[in-house]
């Protein structure tokens, strides 16, 4: 019996001293003022508040004690906010100070590193009153006693700022040519890094690029050859390799002609009327000589091999057809490729993606015939001409 007594005693004992630890635990947060990061939001919070009421003192007041508040671990402002406020506030000198920080790696590094605020308003705001003030601070800007370069870094600044990007890509075009003006006139500026990462976004296709091409065409025999052989209807498939204006053309041409009268060889005479088939795959190399937004024109040169040989279906039905025609023979090919764009597309391109396009391609190929080295009566060459329909893929990096 004493001993059950003693048992409860002890569990009363512990159940005293654990809610007297949660007693206590309990009061430590009640008393508990908040964290740093909580302390900054409310601030950024009054902040807004007295950006509306237009209460300039305050707002500098606000600011400086936030920022005194950063340190290693907690920032109180995105870099876009602290350029806003300054400019607000018409302070120049410190954009200048931060715009040279911005640049440097360690900078960037212990930004994404600390805590940051929370997502609001803020920013929105202080783009929409920067806006409005617009007029004001250039002339702000223009009145101070700054330097030429830093008063055209500011304007250059602003201009990035309180762009509105969602309106048409010719924002950021106009941004691209005033900063390459300014990095120009103003060669190894302690703003470069900033303005080449931060303001400039300009895009331009790799050196390499591929396409491909479906086509249908029609080409025409000379000499010997147009006496054996009718003109052909082809279908075909081509695939371009680009590098900067160089391109690289693999087609795979396969024309369907007649013969004209009847063709005797060794063991077989292959019967007048009787279906041809003319391939004429080909390696050749196109040099782009004009360009614009409509239209590519792109000499060629090089070898193909030609055959015409019974079509698949005769040689099942003849077996004796299987060994004749005009075997492969090497060739040399000459030309010129005329695309005409349909349209252009660069998707996703602030992520490094493709630069594409759709075409309609019109090609005149000019074949010198070899055949008459191996088969007596089949000299002649070959005129062909091609419209096919395609695309053409280059990745676009960013120029930094």
């Amino acid at each position: 019996m004493s001993k059950q007594i003693f048992n409860v005693v002890i569990l009363m004992f512990i159940g005293s001293l654990a809610y007297a630890q949660n007693d206590s635990i309990r009061a430590e947060i009640l008393r508990f003022e908040g964290t740093k990061a909580e302390l900054i939001q409310r601030g950024r919070g009054v902040l807004m508040e007295k950006i509306e009421r237009g209460e300039k003192s305050n707002v500098e007041a606000i600011f400086k004690y936030l920022l005194g508040e950063e340190d290693h671990y907690h920032v109180a402002f995105h870099p876009i906010e602290k350029y806003l406020l300054y400019y607000y506030l018409n302070d120049f000198s410190s954009i200048l100070n931060q715009a040279t920080l911005r640049s440097s790696e360690v900078s960037r590094e212990r930004f994404y590193a600390q805590m940051r605020p929370a997502s609001d308003l803020l920013a929105y705001k202080l783009v929409d009153i920067v806006r409005f003030d617009r007029n004001e601070i250039i002339q702000s800007i223009k009145n101070s006693n700054l330097s030429s370069s830093d008063k055209s870094f500011l304007k250059l600044n602003l201009n990035y700022l309180s762009a509105d990007f969602g309106v048409d890509h010719a924002v950021q075009d106009s941004l691209n040519v005033a900063a390459n003006q300014y990095l120009t006139a103003h060669p190894g500026t302690e703003f470069e890094k900033y303005i080449r990462t931060d303001i400039r976004y300009e895009f331009k296709p790799s050196k390499w690029g591929v396409g491909v091409e479906f086509f249908t065409g029609y080409s025409l025999f000379t000499d010997n050859l147009s006496k054996r052989f009718y003109n052909t209807i082809a279908v075909g498939v081509a695939f371009d390799i680009c590098y900067k204006n160089w391109t690289l053309f693999v087609r795979d041409y396969i024309g369907s002609s007649r013969i004209k009268d009847s063709i005797a060889f060794s063991n077989v005479t292959w019967q007048r009327h009787s279906k041809a088939t003319l391939y004429l795959p080909e390696i050749s190399v196109g040099y782009v000589t004009y360009e614009n937004k409509f239209v590519i024109v792109t000499p060629f040169l090089g070898m193909s091999w030609a055959s015409i040989s019974p079509t698949d279906n005769d040689k099942d039905k003849i077996p004796e057809y299987k060994n004749i025609g005009l075997s492969f023979t090497k060739t040399y090919t000459l030309g010129t490729n005329v695309d005409f764009k349909l349209g252009r597309s660069m998707t996703n391109k602030l992520k490094g993606s493709e630069s594409t396009y759709w075409f309609v391609r019109v090609r005149y190929a000019y074949n010198i015939g070899n055949f008459e080295n191996q088969y007596t009566g089949f000299n002649g060459n070959i005129h062909s001409l091609t419209i096919g329909v395609g695309g053409f893929s280059r990745q676009v990096k960013r120029v930094y």
